[in-house]
């Protein structure tokens, strides 16, 4: 939502777990935008989703760290793993 007119922006259909990074300006969600369930990134400056993982599983839950320098995130792939990726 754009704090001068209270106006939303619609991401995308079929998505979740919206997280904001410590300080920073990009939210890591999940969206069924294809194959799979694939995590993306919002950049609250420029507007623009951008395609963080794209392997066709079924990834969700994402989690920054501390620092905001990494995301942690379950995957389904051959049974429940976590992973952890750099700063998408």
């Amino acid at each position: 939502m754009e704090l001068e007119t209270g106006q939303g922006k619609r991401v995308g259909d079929s998505t979740g777990d919206p997280v904001w990074p410590p300080g920073g300006n990009r939210v890591v969600f999940f969206s069924w935008r294809g194959k799979a369930q694939d995590l993306w990134t919002f950049d609250v400056r420029t507007r623009k989703p951008q395609q963080f993982t794209d392997d066709g599983d079924l990834e969700g839950d994402p989690r920054w760290s501390p620092d905001g320098k990494q995301v942690v995130f379950p995957v389904n792939r051959l049974g429940r793993q976590l992973w952890l990726c750099d700063n998408p």
